[in-house]
C-alpha cells in the first residue's frame, strides 16, 4: 500500500511502500501465500521467512505493516513469536495461522494480542481482505501517531506566542501615563510592531490547530471504522466456527436416534416375524 506526500514545489512523490512478513516452516505456502498478496494488495515488499528466529531479525531491521504468521513451527512456534514482536512492535498487526480450526485456537490467539486468525486452508479473498485492513490499520495508527506529535508542537508553540503578547500587553500597561501619551519612540515603534507579528502568527497557528484537529478527527473515525469491520471479521469468524462444531453434534445425535429407532422397528418386525412364523408352524 503505497504512501504519497507532497514536496514544496508541489509536486507528487511516492514514499517507499509498506512491508509485509511471512513466516512458515512450508516454503510452498509461503511461495502461494506471497504470490496471493503480491497480486491482490497494492505494491509492497514483501519478506518471507521460514523460522521465526530469523523472522525476529528480519523484525528488528525493518517496519512492517502487516506480519502472518503460522502457529506450528520448530524452534519457536506461533504464540511466542507473537509475544516478541508485541514486546518490540506493539503497533504492527500480527497475524496467526494454523491447521487446526477449533475455534478455541482463534480465541486464544485474539487474546494474546493476534489481529486475527486464519485457518488452514483459508479463503483467499477473505485472506487479502483481512491483510487490506491490517495494513490499513498499521497506516491509520502511524498518522494519528504523528498528528498528536504536530498538535503537542502546535499547542506548546500557541502557549509561547500567547505569553509573550501578555509580557508585552503587560509592559505596555506598566509604562507611566505621560510616556504613553507623547510621540513612542524607536523602541515602542519596534515593540509594537513586533507585538503586530506575534499576533498575525497566533491568529495563523490557531487556523492550522484547527485544521489539524479535525484532521485528526476524521482520522482516528476511519480507524475506528475499519476496526469494527475487522471486529465484525473476527466475531463472524468465531461464530461460524463455532456452529460448525456445534451443529455437528445434534446431526450426529439424530442420526444416531433414527438409526436406532430404525433398528427398533426392525427388531420388532423381526421379532413380530418370528411369532408369526412360530404361530404357523403350530
Amino acid at each position: 500500500m503505497s504512501s504519497r506526500q507532497w514536496t514544496r514545489d508541489g509536486k507528487r512523490r511516492d514514499l517507499p511502500p509498506s512491508r509485509l512478513l511471512l513466516v512458515d516452516d512450508d516454503p510452498a505456502l509461503l511461495l502461494a501465500l506471497s504470490g496471493t498478496l503480491q497480486n491482490r494488495l497494492d505494491p509492497c515488499t514483501i519478506d518471507a521467512c521460514e523460522s521465526a528466529v530469523q523472522a525476529l531479525e528480519f523484525v528488528k531491521a525493518h517496519t512492517y505493516a502487516t506480519i502472518i504468521s503460522d502457529v506450528t513451527m520448530p524452534d519457536m512456534n506461533g504464540w511466542q513469536f507473537l509475544r516478541a514482536v508485541k514486546q518490540s512492535r506493539a503497533d504492527t498487526p500480527v497475524f496467526l495461522m494454523s491447521g487446526n480450526p477449533d475455534p478455541v485456537v482463534m480465541k486464544n490467539a485474539l487474546n494474546a494480542g493476534a489481529s486475527g486468525f486464519f485457518a488452514k486452508p483459508f479463503d483467499r479473498d477473505e485472506l487479502v481482505a483481512t491483510v487490506r485492513h491490517g495494513m490499513e490499520i498499521f497506516r491509520l495508527n502511524r498518522m494519528i501517531a504523528l498528528q498528536d506529535t504536530l498538535l503537542r508542537r502546535a499547542q506548546s508553540h500557541h502557549a509561547m506566542l500567547v505569553e509573550k503578547l501578555h509580557q508585552h500587553d503587560g509592559a505596555y500597561a506598566s509604562a507611566p501615563p505621560a510616556e504613553r501619551s507623547q510621540p513612542m519612540d524607536q523602541f515602542w515603534q519596534q515593540r509594537i510592531r513586533y507585538r503586530s507579528t506575534v499576533a498575525r502568527h497566533k491568529a495563523l497557528l490557531e487556523k492550522f490547530l484547527l485544521h489539524l484537529a479535525e484532521l485528526h478527527r476524521r482520522t482516528s473515525s476511519q480507524l475506528m471504522a475499519v476496526q469494527d469491520n475487522m471486529g465484525s471479521r473476527r466475531q463472524r469468524a468465531l461464530g461460524l466456527q463455532r456452529d460448525d462444531v456445534t451443529e455437528r453434534l445434534p446431526r450426529m445425535d439424530q442420526t444416531s436416534s433414527v438409526g436406532g429407532a430404525e433398528s427398533e422397528q426392525s427388531a420388532r418386525s423381526r421379532g413380530s416375524g418370528r411369532h408369526t412364523g412360530d404361530e404357523e408352524m403350530r
